[in-house]
């Protein structure tokens, strides 16, 4: 494989499932060399989404994640940034993949999204797609459609941050954060 496609997914926002992966379905198509990986920390959704991806003919495996976070933390982006993490670990420890695309399961993608992907990233660890956004016009940042190489992955980890007072640093925003710090060469929104 040379692209993992990686998504955390959870039963309460998996309400666009079904147009999730059969746009999936037509990613794998048009580029074979990926497999994608769910990543949950539902021990019962694991069976039903190991069923999904066999009923919509994809190449992926399911991953059972636990969320740690502090005591004190209330946030569900916990969630979010654990299953992050759990999915840079699969990559690096079970393929040799050359880059892991995350896209998120409540949107759909162009079914070239891989090779315009893999075309942004030359010369660079890391590339975040723009979308359009209903309030604030387009997004540049965020990781519902972002491409890292194997070699940033190596030096960072998916992480999120919330103060005892709530405030949150979410899992996409932190990435930046350590992207910058690790001297991450970055391309935003094409």
């Amino acid at each position: 494989m040379n692209v993992v496609i990686g998504t955390p997914v959870h039963r309460q926002g998996a309400y666009v499932l079904d147009k999730f992966l059969a746009n999936q379905q037509q990613i794998q198509r048009n580029y074979p060399s990926s497999e994608m990986v769910l990543a949950t920390n539902e021990s019962d959704f694991i069976e039903e989404l190991e069923g999904l991806l066999g009923s919509w003919g994809l190449r992926g495996e399911v991953v059972l994640y636990e969320t740690t976070k502090p005591e004190y933390a209330r946030s569900r982006l916990w969630n979010i940034g654990c299953g992050r993490e759990a999915i840079r670990n699969y990559v690096l420890s079970r393929t040799d993949a050359r880059y892991l695309l995350f896209l998120d399961a409540d949107m759909t993608f162009d079914p070239s999204v891989v090779n315009i992907m893999e075309r942004e990233i030359q010369n660079h660890d890391a590339v975040f797609s723009g979308y359009p956004m209903r309030r604030y016009g387009i997004g540049l940042a965020g990781c519902g459609c972002v491409t890292l190489t194997r070699s940033i992955l190596e030096k960072l980890r998916f992480r999120c941050y919330e103060s005892k007072n709530g405030e949150v640093i979410t899992e996409d925003n932190m990435l930046e954060m350590d992207l910058f710090r690790s001297g991450g060469r970055i391309k935003k929104g094409f």
